[in-house]
Order: C-alpha cells, then structure tokens, then sequence
C-alpha cells in the first residue's frame, strides 16, 4: 500500500508534456487540469538589495554585471528573419508555452520549454499553475503589463540554435496607463548565460505600483514537494530556494544586464567532479551513487534525493580505487615428464572427491529439507516491519531548515488567481 502511495506522489510531480511547439494557455484551463492537487508556496528569507553602486554582484548561483552604456547588447529584432508574433500581445495576464531551440541550463536543470508571460517574465517550471508569477522565473521587468491597450504592442519571439530572444514592445503598464511604453528584451543562450536588454523604460522601477502584481528584476527557482494527507488529498510545497533580485534603483533604459551561472553541484556527472564543485567553496556537494547525482539536497530533485536516502548516504569525499601490483613475472621451470599411468591416477582422485562432495550436499540438503517441514513446537514466532518516520521523503517537517510558511500564499489551484 504505502508503496503505491509513493508511486502516485511521484506520478502527480511529473510535468506536463506537449505535443506542440507552441501553447496557449489562461487561467481557466489550466485550473482545470491542476484541480487535483493543492499548491502551498514557501520561500527563503530574502533580503532586498541595498544601494550598492558597484556593477557586478556574485549571488551564489549566478554572477550579475550592470551595464548603463548596453546598447550593444540590445538585440534589433526588426527586419529580422525568423521573427515570431505572439497571440498573447492582445491579451492581458495570458502565457504561452515555446519549445526551447536548444537545452537550456536553469540552476544547473534543463529545460526543453518555457513560458512567455505578458507580464514582462519567462516561467522556467514544469508545473504550470495560476501563480506562476511568483517563484521560477526569468524577469527582465515582471510587472502588470497589458498589451491589450495599445493596438502596436507586441511581444517577439526569436529563436534560433545559439540563442533564444523575448522582446516585449510598446507595452503599457496596467497601473500607469498614461506614463508611457515600455520596451525591453530578454536573451537566452546554451551556456546557460542571460541577457536583459532595456530600450525604453518610462518610470524608476522602485516606483512602479505591485499592488495588483509583483515588481521583479532578476531570477527564482524553487522545488517541489508532494504529500498526501490523512484525506489521501495530494498536497504539493514548492519551496524557493533561490530569488535573485538585481538593483531596482539603476537607470533602466538603454542599459543591460549580463548574468552568468556558477557551476553548482547539479551539472556534476561523476564523484570526481562533484568533489571538485564542493572544493571551490560555494556549495557542499555530495555524490549520491543510488542515483548517480550530485547535490547538495536543495535543488528541484530534492524529494527524490530523500526518497533514495542520499540526504544519509552520499558522500563527499571519493574513495580512490586501489591499483593492486600485479605479481612478479617468475619463469615456470620446465615440466618433468610424468609417466602416464601417474596422470591417469590424479584424474581419477580427483574425480572420486568431486562425487563425494556432491553426495554430502545433497545428503545434507535433504537432512534440511526434512527438519524445515517438521512444525515448531511452542508459540510461533513473528516478524515485525517497521517504518521510520519521515522516511521515502512522504512526511516533510512543516518548517524546514531555511525556509518558512506563507501562509497567505497558500492556494488551491482552482481558485482563480492572476498569471
């Protein structure tokens, strides 16, 4: 029993697939399709960043360098061959799902698919709900932004096999209709590195309303945790384990910022590696050989690893393998010459052993065989089976080690909600 639980808590953690490349998704359909799981949002304690006037920043899993001259890393997608319109640039708090044109390395995962939002992000998760915009995110500006009024809004997709570009174009903000458009790109690249590119930005970013819908700049993932509950309800955590929030005090337009991963422990594929990850003194990696990963336990895998007992069992440190010395090369002398009649005497020695022995097991087996069937006299024994609590990952503590409950983010996915 308990173990088909654990196979329906990893079946309802999969991701949607898709056929398309592209799909369009509201908020009605997709509550529909999630109904049957309850989605509880917990985050990291974040602090907000100061005023700090340098241009780069190192946030452990990425680098981020500002650029106030960075017109040449705007992207002129006009005229440009290849170029895609996008539906949702005449709708307001719609997605839409595009096939990556390469693999495209997030925190170290690989995404095949990612979610264009009007709301000026991409989403990176697998798990597509009605609160998209709050945690798993690429946002070059996430903000409410309504394409629907004004008739030469767009939002371009441009997608080759080096690079992946977003532009939102001459779009206005729902809460500051009447202070002008806003125009910037995202760019996406196989290594893994992130481009934001800023054209035109008409207000200081601390002064745009996030009352109606979160004001962010940066990047944030987070893992998924699935429970059932005594009602045999699936409850699905997800956990922020990382918000990367760029200074939203700098002169947006005409500037750009660069961000470029730092190796983590996720993209190790051998003990070796990971070991060396772990020496660079930014994450403590540990090779798990149940699942042949490297973690450090807070990554999207995380119920996994805990299911597969890494979280007790991998190691940091690799065992070398031993190289025994091979024998010293003797020189077998020449062999005397034995008569015949001897040979044919060790081969029949050897022969009546060989028989002797397979008599006594036999004999011995049978001996056994009898004494097993014979009933046990006096009370019969039993054999208990217990479980550890919390073990296959199933019974998460309520707080763990890092993060806390918001409580208040905390829904049902067939509420209605904003994207």
């Amino acid at each position: 029993m308990k173990s088909t639980v654990l196979f329906l808590s990893l079946l309802f953690s999969l991701a949607f697939s898709f056929d398309e490349d592209i799909e369009y998704y509201t908020e009605e359909g997709n509550e529909i399709e999630n109904s049957h799981i309850t989605t509880v949002f917990r985050s990291k304690r974040q602090e907000g960043p100061g005023n700090a006037t340098t241009v780069s920043d190192h946030h452990v899993y990425y680098r981020s360098q500002y650029i106030s001259r960075g017109d040449s890393y705007w992207f002129e997608l006009k005229g440009r061959e290849g170029v895609n319109e996008t539906a949702i640039q005449e709708l307001f708090r719609y997605y839409v799902v595009w096939r990556m044109p390469f693999p495209f390395p997030f925190y170290g995962h690989i995404l095949d698919r990612i979610a264009v939002s009007t709301g000026g992000f991409l989403y990176t998760g697998t798990f597509y709900h009605s609160q998209i915009h709050l945690t798993q995110f690429i946002a070059p500006l996430q903000a409410n932004f309504n394409p629907s009024l004004n008739d030469t809004a767009k939002i371009l997709v441009y997608s080759t096999a080096n690079r992946f570009t977003v532009q939102w174009e001459g779009v206005h903000n729902d809460d500051h209709i009447n202070d002008g458009e806003f125009t910037f790109q995202v760019s996406l690249f196989p290594d893994g590195t992130i481009h934001f590119a800023y054209r035109e930005i008409p207000l200081p970013i601390n002064k745009i309303n996030n009352d109606e819908h979160p004001v962010e700049v940066g990047l944030a993932d987070s893992f998924y945790v699935d429970v059932i509950d005594r009602f045999g309800r699936i409850i699905r955590y997800i956990y922020e384990y990382s918000r990367i929030q760029l200074n939203k005090t700098q002169e947006l337009s005409n500037t750009a910022y660069v961000i470029t991963p730092v190796p983590n422990c996720i993209i190790a594929n051998s003990c070796e590696s990971c070991s060396n990850i772990s020496k660079q003194g930014i994450f403590n990696c540990a090779w798990c050989a149940n699942l042949s990963r490297c973690s450090d336990g807070i990554d999207r895998h995380r119920q996994e690893w805990f299911i597969a007992g890494c979280h007790n069992q991998a190691v940091s440190t690799c065992q070398t393998s031993t190289v025994r010395p091979s024998p010293p090369q003797t020189t077998t002398p020449p062999r005397t010459s034995l008569s015949t009649g001897a040979e044919v005497g060790i081969g029949l020695v050897a022969v009546f052993l060989l028989v002797l022995i397979i008599l006594v097991v036999v004999i011995g087996g049978v001996v056994l065989y009898l004494r097993l069937k014979r009933p046990v006299s006096g009370p019969q024994s039993q054999v208990v089976y217990k479980q550890k609590k919390g073990e296959q990952g199933l019974d998460f503590p309520d707080d763990t080690d890092g993060f806390v409950d918001k409580d208040e983010l905390a829904i049902e996915v067939d509420e209605a909600s904003i994207l």
